[in-house]
C-alpha cells in the first residue's frame, strides 16, 4: 500500500542532476508489528520507473525515532566500536546499556538524536530488495514493532539521467499484523560494511576484477538471523556472508531482467543494463553470542561495467550488508 500522507511525495527531479530529500513521513501503522516492507520508485500513474525511463533510485531510508527507544548499539553498523560513532552507525541491535554520543549530521538527525533513540525502519534500493522482518515462511515468529508514539523520517536520492524534469513519487508497501504477540520476538538492523569505521562508506575501483572482505563483526546476544541482503553497485557479481568462516549465504546479482533496468543507446555497446535484482536469504539462521559475521563483497567489471555518474564521471562502489535479527 501507499504510505499515506507522505509529505512532499513528488518530486520534479533536476535536469540531469541528482535529487535528495529528507522529509517526516507517517507510520503506515502505530503498536504494530510489520513483517514485510518494500520501497519502489514511481510515476504519476503509480507505475515503477526505471533507468529506461532514465530514473535512478540511489535509496531510501526511514528510520523510527521516539520516547523510550534507545540509541542503537553503534557495534553493528560500520564495524564500530562504542564510542566510534560516524553518520549512520546508529543502527544496530538497539540494546545499549548507555547512549552514545550523537554523530554530527545535518539539520533534522542532528537536532533530533539527542533527545531519542533511533532505529533503522525501511530501505528502498535501485536493485528493489526487500525488508524482511520475519522469514519467508512465517513460521518464525518475529517482526518489527512500530511503537505507540514513534514518529518515522525518511531520507531519499534519485538521479535523473535525462535532460528534462521528471516527477516521481515514493511507494512503501508493508505488511503488518496488530500488536505485538507475546510468542513474537522483535528484531534489529545491522549492516556490516566492506569499509572500515573511520572511511567513507563508498571507495573507488581497485581493479576490473576484485574481491574485499569486512572484518568480523561479533553477534552481542543469542538470536535469529531472519534476511540476509547483499548491496553492491553495478560491476558487483556477489556478496558472500560467513558465520564462524563457514558461508551461510550468497546473494548473488542479476542485471537487465526487467526491462526497467535497461537503457538503451545508440548501438548494442551503448546499452546499460542495471543492477536489478539481489538474492536475499530468508531462512532463520541462529546465532550465538560470540559468533564471528564477515561480508566479502565480489566485482567483475569485465562482466558488468560500472554505472557513470549523470555527468560522466566514474561512480564508486560499495560492499554493504542488511540483516534483521530477531532477538527477546
Amino acid at each position: 500500500m501507499p504510505l499515506p500522507d507522505f509529505e512532499g511525495q513528488v518530486h520534479d527531479g533536476p535536469q540531469n542532476g541528482d535529487l535528495v530529500t529528507m522529509t517526516m513521513t507517517k507510520p503506515p501503522c502505530k503498536e504494530c508489528s510489520v513483517l514485510y516492507g518494500l520501497v519502489t520508485l514511481t510515476d504519476a500513474d503509480g507505475k515503477h520507473t526505471g533507468i529506461a525511463n532514465g530514473t535512478y533510485l540511489h535509496h531510501t531510508a526511514s528510520l523510527t525515532f521516539g520516547p523510550g527507544r534507545e540509541m542503537d548499539w553503534t557495534g553493528g553498523g560500520f564495524n564500530c566500536g562504542p564510542g566510534e560513532t560516524p553518520l549512520m552507525a546508529n543502527i544496530g541491535p538497539g540494546i545499549a546499556s548507555k547512549k552514545p554520543k550523537a554523530p554530527k549530521a545535518p539539520g533534522l538527525v542532528r537536532s533530533l538524536l539527542p533527545s531519542f533513540g533511533v532505529k533503522v525502519f525501511l530501505l528502498g534500493l535501485n536493485d528493489g530488495g526487500a525488508n524482511w522482518y520475519t522469514d519467508r515462511s512465517g513460521k518464525f515468529k518475529s517482526g518489527y514493532y512500530i511503537r505507540k508514539f514513534d514518529q518515522m523520517f525518511t531520507e531519499f536520492e534519485a538521479m535523473n539521467y535525462q535532460p528534462v524534469p521528471k516527477q516521481v513519487y515514493i511507494t512503501m508497501e508493508v505488511e503488518y499484523i496488530p500488536n505485538r504477540p507475546k510468542d513474537y520476538q522483535d528484531v534489529a538492523f545491522v549492516m556490516p560494511n566492506v569499509q572500515d569505521c573511520k572511511q567513507k562508506v563508498d571507495f573507488p575501483v581497485p581493479g576490473n576484477v576484485f574481491s574485499k572482505e569486512s572484518k568480523g563483526w561479533i553477534v552481542p546476544y543469542d538470536g535469529t538471523i531472519v534476511s540476509m541482503l547483499g548491496h553492491l553497485h553495478d560491476g558487483g557479481t556477489d556478496i558472500e556472508f560467513k558465520l564462524n568462516n563457514k558461508s551461510v549465504c550468497n546473494s548473488t546479482a542479476s542485471y537487465g531482467t526487467q526491462p526497467d533496468f535497461v537503457m538503451k543507446g545508440s548501438s548494442s555497446n551503448d546499452t546499460w543494463q542495471a543492477l536489478s535484482h539481489m538474492v536475499d536469504c530468508n531462512d532463520a539462521q541462529a546465532v550465538k553470542k560470540g559468533d564471528n559475521l564477515t561480508i566479502t563483497a565480489n566485482y567483475d567489471l569485465n562482466k558488468h561495467p560500472m554505472r557513470m555518474g549523470n555527468t560522466g564521471e566514474q561512480e564508486t562502489v560499495m560492499g554493504l550488508a542488511f540483516l534483521h535479527i530477531a532477538h527477546k
